[in-house]
């Protein structure tokens, strides 16, 4: 029969001859066990493991490691963002989403924690979660996604956690969807007057803005008018009023003709000049 010496299987066979008995002595390899009775080798199933030579039984694999293939030497930890509640675990279980497990080894469920405010997990398996992008923000905790600023709004910094850090585009800029990391400005020929706009206004006839980011349009000088919406500077958006017209306020989309008796000689007028009247200087006749 079999015997075991010194953790190795003896096997006794008959040699030919005289009638004479050898040993045969034959190791079970670690990640296998050895069977007494027949002195056979069996690999480990997974989740187990043996890390001796001729091990007769196989040891289950503790909480927070796993054995995934058969025939297994040692058990591997799970790794960060994962875990294994179960002894003899073959597999790791991935934390859920809107968690994370920063350490490897995880062995409870409740290891993985949930995000926390400002930051966010979009899937299983997290080691750490990801910040809030700027232009959103995320006041809960075990998030898998952050909230976008609303427009007109805008949030430069990474991880905000309230939707009071989303700030009001300034005069003169704008956003016009969510999740703005900056406000743009406007173009020229467009204003925004009071802060947190989606959308800039064009500046009306009689009036031009130059540049970008503008908070009013100026009005066109007097002695000129406009008529183009959205004029983008002085030249592109005011005329001098014509010979006979004139203008005397800001701003005219108009010129108006002088009045009857008077007259402006030349363009850009502020004013009409009055036609003057007698007495013409008179001959003498013999």
């Amino acid at each position: 029969m079999p015997q075991l010496v010194h953790r190795l299987a003896q096997i006794s066979e008959t040699a030919a001859g005289d009638g004479f008995t050898i040993a045969v002595r034959r190791a079970c390899r670690p990640g296998t066990r050895l069977d007494r009775t027949t002195g056979a080798c069996f690999s480990c199933p997974s989740g187990s493991f043996t890390e001796d030579a001729s091990s007769e039984e196989c040891v289950l694999c503790p909480p927070g490691a796993v054995a995934e293939k058969t025939g297994s030497s040692a058990c591997r930890a799970c790794a960060p963002g994962s875990l294994a509640v179960q002894e003899g675990s073959s597999t790791c279980t991935l934390c859920p989403a809107g968690t994370f497990l920063g350490f490897g080894g995880g062995s409870a469920a409740e290891m993985c924690a949930p995000c926390a405010s400002g930051t966010f997990a979009n899937g299983t398996g997290f080691e750490k979660c990801m910040r809030c992008p700027p232009g959103y923000y995320q006041p809960s905790q075990g998030s898998t996604a952050c909230l976008p600023c609303p427009a007109a709004s805008y949030q430069p910094k990474h991880k905000a956690n309230t939707v009071s850090q989303c700030l009001r585009c300034p005069t003169g800029f704008f956003a016009p969807e969510e999740g703005s990391r900056e406000c743009a400005a406007c173009p020229a020929g467009f204003f925004v007057e009071n802060p947190g706009q989606q959308i800039c206004q064009p500046c009306p006839p009689g009036t031009y803005a130059n540049g970008t980011g503008n908070s009013f349009c100026a009005k066109c000088p007097a002695g000129t008018f406009g008529e183009q919406t959205n004029a983008t500077g002085l030249q592109a958006g005011c005329v001098a009023c014509g010979l006979g017209h004139f203008s005397d306020a800001l701003g005219a989309t108009a010129c108006e003709t002088c009045p009857a008796g008077s007259f402006s000689p030349v363009t850009g007028a502020t004013e009409c000049e009055q036609v003057r009247v007698g007495p013409f200087p008179t001959t003498n006749t013999v």
